[in-house]
């Protein structure tokens, strides 16, 4: 399994300690039941939602939406089990809010290099995921309405810390454009974009009962 790197992410290493996740500067066993949550959740999402759909609507866009390349993606792509070429899930997993009964499941399939989810991973994944995606650890203590920077520190990127955060990446066209119809074509793009995020958002929110955010990734990247 591909691990995200975790310094950057506000875990709360005490809690995490506690539980056996991080000893001392060995933070393996987190990044790896860290990778299993992020492979149960994306699993989740297949399974329940219409992001393949939305998916295809993409592939099959007459506007030239073009695939980021994998060496330019970013971890969070990279490391997507979704097996999507549009769409990822950007949330940061925050896994030790889990309850010791939860983290040892994992922690014994991690243990058994078992990467196969299970219904048991599923429904531990269904009952939590509303919780462990919310960034608000902040100096020491669980804060409410917190938000998060997904990306470059940009009002765009900050997002109320509750929300499934979906990112929606394409990379550049596939076809040469000459200046007008470049402009043409990004502008057709922009509203399909639009459109196509407002109908992802709605039916998400409604499917899984959770505020969700799209954030629109072009070819620059975040």
């Amino acid at each position: 399994m591909a691990l995200i790197p975790i310094k950057d992410v506000r875990i709360n290493y005490p809690l995490a300690e506690q539980k056996g996740l991080i000893k001392g500067e060995d933070d393996s066993l987190y990044q790896q039941v860290y990778a299993l949550y992020q492979k149960g959740l994306d699993a989740f999402l297949l399974q329940n939602t219409s992001l393949r759909k939305y998916e295809e609507k993409l592939t099959n866009s007459p506007l030239d939406f073009g695939v980021m390349p994998q060496e330019k993606r970013n971890s969070f792509h990279k490391n997507s089990y979704l097996g999507l070429d549009y769409f990822y899930v950007r949330n940061f997993l925050f896994i030790e809010k889990l309850s010791l009964e939860d983290l040892n499941v994992l922690i014994e399939k991690v243990s058994q290099n078992n990467e196969v989810i299970d219904e048991r991973i599923l429904e531990i994944v269904k009952r939590t995921f509303k919780d462990v995606i919310v960034d608000n650890y902040r100096d020491g203590v669980y804060k409410e309405h917190t938000t998060t920077c997904y990306g470059h520190f940009i009002p765009s990127n900050i997002v109320p810390s509750s929300h499934l955060v979906i990112a929606l990446q394409y990379g550049k066209n596939n076809k040469t454009y000459e200046r007008d119809d470049f402009y043409r074509n990004q502008q057709a793009k922009d509203q399909f974009l639009k459109e196509l995020v407002e109908e992802m958002k709605k039916e998400l929110e409604s499917i899984l009962n959770i505020e969700v955010t799209v954030l629109v990734r072009t070819f620059v990247g975040e």
